[in-house]
């Protein structure tokens, strides 16, 4: 399975209120999402 994210036009909604790092994150402004063959990466 693959993502295929196209500018402005497609694109992916993480909803992250759930996880278990919420809480330590939330007052963070979430930066560039690096994508690798197997994972996403948010950096934060």
């Amino acid at each position: 399975m693959g993502i295929i994210i196209k500018p402005r036009k497609e694109y992916l909604i993480l909803n992250i209120k759930d996880k278990w790092f919420f809480d330590r994150v939330k007052d963070f402004d979430i930066g560039k999402i690096i994508l690798k063959d197997n994972e996403a990466l948010i950096t934060i």
